[in-house]
Formats: structure tokens, C-alpha cells, sequence
């Protein structure tokens, strides 16, 4: 089996006011193609420094690291940052979806960032939604979806450039066992389809049961393991395994007006005048009314918007460093993120911008 990822001897040592912590020590591994290897371990055990590093969005202290043969220690920030987005998805214990787009719009995000053309990013989200069974869903924002159909925009989006290693960082954390089941049942179809490399950490036996082989991590090194036989614990037959996602809710059937009985004509006809101009006011009526209420939800729905984007970045702070100018005409600026929850972990990738 071809190896897509080969790490060797990755090493990640963090200061400390009171000493340095080892997080990852002397860590080597192979993941193949088509291979759905799980990593698990107790909380603290280095399972997100590992996967940071393997994902190179952090830069170990000692070892290397390979992608399709690849050095990715070697590699530009820039041409690493292109390999990133482009061969590797990433599926975080937290979606990270952006609040103030729609899931189509997220899940096009990578392609749009990368400089693909819009309409093919899309049409590669559209798809990809679709195939989760989100198809009915990708104008809806992440606050107004469950946390399972959040979890699979999220993976739509890992998945938009058919990258050859999928990363997964606790991927049915929070997750009702409804929404647990549907996860992993599509995680094991993707892989058969795309013939995806995936490296999952886990401290869970589900997600483990699922992989071609199980590593232990424990106090940042990493062991063989064994993969964990649910089946006297938890029945997964086929049955269990259809899709078990909400389908998209089918519009409200138009309500055809039925025809007025036909009135008497040989009524009084102040009666009929009367009863006109009573039906005409309350239709007026009811078009403020409804036209009110229709304002009131829009109201509602900016201000929803609102607070979950003042939530989103509560804790993120981010200025420009400095800007200065380079030899070759361009402008280089650096920014500056700080997290304000030391106890939340949070990953920024983008790529280089030139103006």
C-alpha cells in the first residue's frame, strides 16, 4: 500500500512557566491510501498537538513530515499553505463554520480562498452538500442547523478539493447518537468512494471500531493498539446503517382558493356594499399585519445573526503588526491574532494574499 503521510520521529515541546511539556515525543507513522487509521487516548494525551503537526499547521521541534512524498518541512510558507488547502482536509473537533454564511457558502469557502473559479467551487459544494443529504439545506446559516448537520457542512468543506488525506479531530464529539451513527457511516462511505487516506483521534470506541487499524496515544507517544469489537455491545446492521440524517422538510402545498358560494344578487344591495367595504378593510388589515410581522421576523433573524457572530469572536482579537514594502514592488503586512480563552484551542489558515 502506498504511503501517503510518513512521519518520523515527530517531537513537539511546549515552554511553561513552570518547565517545558513534552506533547509529542519521538512519534513516527505511515498512513496508506484508501487506510482509515484512529488514534485514541485519554484527553491530555497530545492527540491535537499530533494532529496539528501532521496537518502542518504546527512546526515540530524535531522529526520529518511527508505528503505524497512530499517534504513539507521544507516547503515555503506559501506553497505549503497551497499544499495544505488543497491535499489535506481538516474535520475539527469545533466546525468552525463561518456564522454569517450559509452552508453552501462555507462549504465553497476553501475553493473561493484558493482562487478557484467561484461557479466551479460551487457546483463542487452543491455536490458535496447534496451527498451528505444536506442538499435541502445549503442556503441555511450554522445557527439555524443541528449540531449533525453542522458536523457534515464542515466535512463537506474539508472535502472540497478532493484532498488525498483526510484529518479528524474528534469528528462526533457532542453528537447525539442519531447524529453519531450518520457521521460515521459516511466517513466509512467516503473512504471506500474517494479512496481517502483518514487519520481520526478519538477518545471514543465508535469512531475506532470503524478504522483498518487503532493506535494508543499516551503521554505523547504513540503505540499499536487494537480495534475494538462493539458488535456484543451495539448491533450495526445494515439496517442500522441507512441514512439516518432529516431530510429536507417539502414545501407547503399551495392552498388553492376555493370559488364564493355565489351570492344573491337580488339581495339588498346596501347589504352587498356594506359587506364590501368590510372585506376590503379587512384585507388592508391583514396586509399591514402580515407585512408587520414579516418585519419582525427579519428583525429577529439579523439579530440572531448578530449574536452568534459576537459569540463566534468573543474570544479572538486580531490587529496589523506591521505593513512594509519589499524589494520586488510588494506590500507584506503581518497580523496579529491573540485568544482570550487560553483554555479553547483554535487553528487560522489562509492563504497568502498579494494586492
Amino acid at each position: 500500500m502506498k504511503a501517503v503521510l510518513h512521519a518520523h520521529r515527530l517531537s513537539r515541546v511546549y515552554p511553561t512557566r513552570r518547565g517545558p511539556v513534552t506533547a509529542v515525543e519521538d512519534v513516527s507513522l505511515e498512513v496508506g491510501s484508501s487506510e482509515f487509521v484512529a488514534v485514541c487516548g485519554r484527553s491530555g494525551s497530545g492527540k491535537s498537538t499530533l494532529m496539528a503537526l501532521l496537518g502542518a499547521l504546527a512546526r515540530p521541534d524535531h522529526g520529518s513530515l511527508e505528503l505524497e512524498g512530499t517534504d513539507l518541512l521544507a516547503l515555503s510558507r506559501s506553497d505549503l499553505s497551497k499544499i495544505r488547502s488543497r491535499r489535506i482536509g481538516f474535520l475539527l473537533q469545533t466546525n468552525s463554520l463561518l456564522p454569517g454564511l450559509t452552508a453552501l457558502d462555507n462549504a465553497s469557502l476553501p475553493g473561493i480562498l484558493a482562487g478557484d473559479d467561484p461557479h466551479e467551487a460551487y457546483d463542487r459544494a452543491q455536490k458535496l452538500l447534496t451527498r451528505l443529504g444536506m442538499g435541502g439545506r445549503w442556503d441555511a446559516f450554522p445557527q439555524e442547523l443541528s449540531g449533525g448537520q453542522q458536523r457534515r457542512v464542515a466535512l463537506a468543506r474539508a472535502l472540497q478539493h478532493s484532498p488525498a488525506l483526510l484529518l479528524l479531530d474528534e469528528p462526533t464529539s457532542n453528537l447525539d447518537p442519531l447524529a453519531e451513527e450518520e457521521i460515521l457511516r459516511l466517513l466509512k462511505e467516503l473512504r471506500d468512494e474517494r479512496k481517502i487516506a483518514i487519520l481520526a483521534v478519538t477518545h471514543g470506541d465508535n469512531l475506532a471500531s470503524l478504522a483498518d487499524r487503532v493506535l494508543q496515544m499516551s503521554a505523547g507517544r504513540l503505540s499499536e493498539g487494537s480495534v475494538p469489537n462493539l458488535a456484543s455491545t451495539r448491533p450495526r446492521s445494515e439496517k442500522n446503517l441507512q441514512p439516518s440524517f432529516e431530510q429536507a422538510p417539502a414545501g407547503l402545498a399551495p392552498s388553492i382558493p376555493q370559488a364564493a358560494p355565489e351570492s344573491d344578487w337580488r339581495g339588498p344591495f346596501s347589504f352587498f356594499l356594506a359587506t364590501l367595504v368590510v372585506g376590503i378593510s379587512l384585507v388592508f388589515a391583514a396586509d399591514r399585519f402580515v407585512a408587520w410581522g414579516q418585519g419582525r421576523q427579519l428583525w429577529a433573524k439579523q439579530e440572531k445573526k448578530r449574536i452568534a457572530e459576537e459569540i463566534a469572536f468573543r474570544h479572538l482579537r486580531a490587529d496589523i503588526e506591521s505593513v512594509r514594502a519589499t524589494a520586488q514592488g510588494r506590500v507584506e503586512a503581518n497580523l496579529f491574532l491573540q485568544n482570550y480563552d487560553p483554555g479553547r484551542t483554535f487553528f487560522v489558515l489562509g492563504p497568502s494574499i498579494r494586492a
